[in-house]
């Protein structure tokens, strides 16, 4: 099984749009669109189904999907173990990331094509630094207390409400979390869905999840389908969701800050030097 193609199957599942998917993919839409159909052949269920001229993610998708990133994972740890056992010009660059920085990376490698760039989504920041063996990570609230990680800030973000577009309090300028709690809540799945609906418990309610989706633009595109509401990431939303949905911030704000980490015991290598510096000139003001 083509792991390029699984790649493409991710961001494609992300986007649920085969030209912004193509975009990111650097490929082709006719490419991208015979990829997956030989993925799925390959496979031998549907990935995607059609609604009108939007694609959405199928059951059998849903249920591929975390064996896909699995997949990917792993080839990640086998190239990062080749490369530092076989040095190569063109170096690969490992990159752990709790929050999307999908349009950063692509901007980096359009300026610096001598590097490869690797990412693993969701995890821990210890767990990526040292198990997955990452030499840089994008992470949420890190503890940078006792030293261990040399760091920059990236972004600051705040949770938001995702609503209907016809739902009541869709034209509110922000909503109380305790105002949801007679919702149904489509969630993503894993630690962000336990971090994200964690809140809903401190704001005294359970809050009751009909469904749950690995990326956030599928579950805004459920949300916007009228299965429930979500909580997600504000400004990630409001940059990459096309799909009819309002964004209204929560109140009080439960703002997080994004920070870039690696540890201070090793080394970056070039490539992650040059990243660092890069991300650096990008950087938000926090």
């Amino acid at each position: 099984m083509e792991t390029q193609f699984i790649r493409e199957f991710l961001v494609l599942s992300e986007l649920c749009n085969y030209r912004a998917a193509a975009e990111q993919l650097f490929v082709s839409q006719a490419t991208l669109f015979k990829h997956i159909k030989r993925l799925e052949e390959k496979i031998g269920v549907p990935l995607f189904t059609r609604e009108g001229k939007r694609i959405a993610i199928s059951p059998y998708g849903q249920l591929f999907l975390p064996y896909a990133s699995q997949m990917l994972r792993l080839e990640n740890r086998f190239a990062k173990e080749v490369d530092t056992a076989f040095p190569r010009d063109s170096e690969v660059i490992l990159i752990g990331t709790q929050y999307r920085v999908t349009d950063l990376i692509t901007d980096f490698l359009r300026l610096h094509d001598r590097w490869q760039l690797r990412t693993i989504e969701g995890g821990g920041l210890e767990e990526l630094l040292y198990r997955e063996q990452c030499e840089l990570v994008f992470a949420r609230n890190p503890d940078l207390r006792n030293g261990t990680y040399r760091y920059l800030p990236y972004t600051r973000d705040c949770l938001a409400a995702i609503l209907p577009v016809a739902h009541p309090l869709a034209k509110r300028a922000n909503v109380a979390l305790k105002d949801l709690r007679q919702e149904t809540f489509v969630a993503l799945s894993g630690n962000s869905e336990d971090r994200a609906l964690g809140y809903c418990q401190q704001a005294g309610f359970s809050p009751k999840v009909v469904m749950t989706a690995a990326p956030g633009t599928e579950v805004a595109r459920l949300v916007s389908e009228g299965i429930g509401v979500s909580l997600l990431n504000k400004n990630v939303i409001r940059r990459t969701v096309s799909f009819p949905v309002a964004v209204v911030e929560i109140y009080p704000k439960i703002p997080f800050d994004i920070y870039l980490c690696w540890r201070t015991d090793v080394p970056l290598s070039p490539g992650a030097k040059c990243f660092t510096d890069f991300v650096q000139q990008r950087a938000d003001t926090l």
